[in-house]
Formats: C-alpha cells, sequence, structure tokens
C-alpha cells in the first residue's frame, strides 16, 4: 500500500475533525460532561470530559470551532464544578 503525503494529510484531517466532533456532541449542554461512548446507557465521565477540556484548544487552532465559543463551553463545564 503507497499512501501518498497529500492523501495521509486529508485523512489524518478528517479523523482530527470527526474525532473533535465526538466531544462537542456527546457533551452535555449545561454540564460539559462528555458521555464515555456514543450510546445512551454510557455515563460521562471525568476522563472523557478532561479530555475533551484538552481538545477544545487543538479545534480552536485547527479552526473547528471559534474561540468565543471555546470560552463559553469551557467556563460552563467548570463553574458546573
Amino acid at each position: 500500500m503507497n499512501i501518498t503525503a497529500p492523501s495521509m494529510e486529508v485523512g489524518l484531517e478528517a479523523l482530527q475533525r470527526e474525532t473533535f466532533d465526538y466531544f462537542l456532541h456527546e457533551a452535555n449542554p449545561v454540564s460539559g460532561l462528555v458521555v464515555y461512548k456514543s450510546a445512551e446507557t454510557w455515563p460521562a465521565t471525568m476522563a472523557a470530559t478532561g479530555l475533551a477540556l484538552a481538545c477544545y484548544p487543538i479545534g480552536v487552532e485547527r479552526g473547528f470551532m471559534s474561540r468565543s465559543a471555546t470560552v463559553a463551553r469551557t467556563l460552563s463545564t467548570l463553574r458546573f464544578f
């Protein structure tokens, strides 16, 4: 299998975006807590929430989310605790 650099970049970009979107879609809009797996019966965990908080600034740098939306989301999560 010969993967060219441009196709690898496209694939990595898609993977980064899909991973980031998981944290956006699986976060509770009020508490900011993130579900461990994308299934209705799975609980939110501190590990997933912590990873989301680390992911948000990277999403800003990659252009996946605005800085102001990231600040609002992060503050609502931190204020929940």
